[in-house]
């Protein structure tokens, strides 16, 4: 197969990022008017400076900005170098040399902002499943540890292109360690989070199946998790394999790879918070939270039991009172049927 050349590549990379920098600009926008629209709604329709203020009490708020920053950040920084190609660098006659130089300070930093991306993305999916698994750190162990395997090499592989000798090229041992290790970890975060998500979702979703309503939004749901994290998870198998077949197309793939994981970001967010807007009336699947959702469907607060880790909902018992009468063993005196309304069992 011919090698692509890296002004080619990198030109094609231009457009391709820049058209998908839009759509996710597009939907990180939408993402907070309909978050702060959510709030409103849920909070009895408070004035919209309130609704904003409200959002920065949710971790969730400041991964968006972050994400967004990083990702406008990576964008700009793409641009900046085709200009340095084409037109500041020797007046543009050595684009291919200039590509092909990994020491240049503008990749060194894009490289910086594409991790922080790839970090901040997998930081808040790995929040999302200890939120869905009620607070339960024991589900976040494993992902925490591909957490920071991912950081360390994030940090590693910029500092290490910063130090590269002109000789070498981006498939040298010395990166190919950095990023084969990057790949494996960010698939095994996504792909461990998306299944216990999903996991949990459908479990829930055995409990409710006499909410038939209830029951289909909590299958849609589960579906927008699976069908976002599919778009980072191929597009990070594409990067993978590129670059483990010395194809310049990894140039392509790493540079769309941030893209890849906002866009997968927000569509859950989007999707969700669409869905909420249109049936908000009715009390359906509102949150991302399964407890807060649960508890949306009754109108009612979740209570948990920290315990045993799982949202428990008020349970109407009845209890009957059996009196034995004197002299007369086989007949039994039923007394009044007592309904208890409790929490949380002791």
């Amino acid at each position: 197969m011919p090698q692509v050349s890296l002004v080619r590549t990198n030109l094609a990379t231009v457009g391709i990022e820049s058209f998908l920098f839009g759509i996710f600009f597009v939907l990180t926008a939408s993402s907070i008017i309909l978050t702060i629209y959510r709030q409103k709604r849920m909070h009895g329709n408070r004035s919209l400076p309130q609704s904003t203020l409200a959002l920065w009490k949710q971790p969730m708020s400041y991964g968006t900005v972050i994400l967004a920053f990083t990702v406008t950040t990576h964008w700009t920084l793409t641009i900046f170098r085709l200009f340095q190609a084409f037109v500041l660098v020797d007046d543009g006659k050595n684009a291919e040399q200039f590509y092909g130089d990994l020491r240049a300070t503008s990749l060194v930093v894009k490289t910086a902002f594409l991790f922080s991306s790839l970090i901040t993305s997998d930081a808040l999916i790995i929040y999302r499943l200890w939120i869905v698994w009620s607070y339960n750190m024991h589900v976040i162990i494993f992902p925490v540890f591909t957490l920071i395997g991912l950081t360390v090499c994030g940090i590693g592989l910029p500092v290490q292109l910063a130090s590269f000798s002109p000789d070498l090229d981006i498939f040298a041992r010395q990166a190919g360690q950095w990023i084969t290790s990057d790949c494996a970890f960010t698939l095994c975060t996504n792909l461990y989070s998306t299944i216990m998500i999903g996991y949990k979702i459908w479990r829930i979703n055995r409990v409710t199946l006499g909410m038939s309503y209830g029951a289909r939004n909590l299958l849609s749901i589960m579906g927008i998790f699976v069908e976002s994290a599919a778009i980072y998870t191929a597009w990070t198998i594409f990067v993978f394999v590129t670059y483990l077949s010395g194809s310049n197309l990894q140039f392509l793939g790493s540079d769309i790879w941030p893209y890849a994981a906002g866009i997968s970001f927000m569509l859950i967010n989007v999707r969700v918070s669409l869905g909420w807007a249109a049936t908000s009336r009715q009390k359906t699947f509102a949150a991302l939270n399964v407890a807060e959702t649960l508890a949306t469907m009754t109108g009612e607060e979740p209570v948990f039991d920290h315990r045993n880790r799982f949202p428990m909902r008020p349970v109407a018992v009845n209890i009957t009172q059996a009196t034995e009468t004197m002299g007369d063993p086989d007949h039994f005196d039923s007394g009044k049927d007592q309904q208890i309304r409790t929490g949380t069992p002791e």
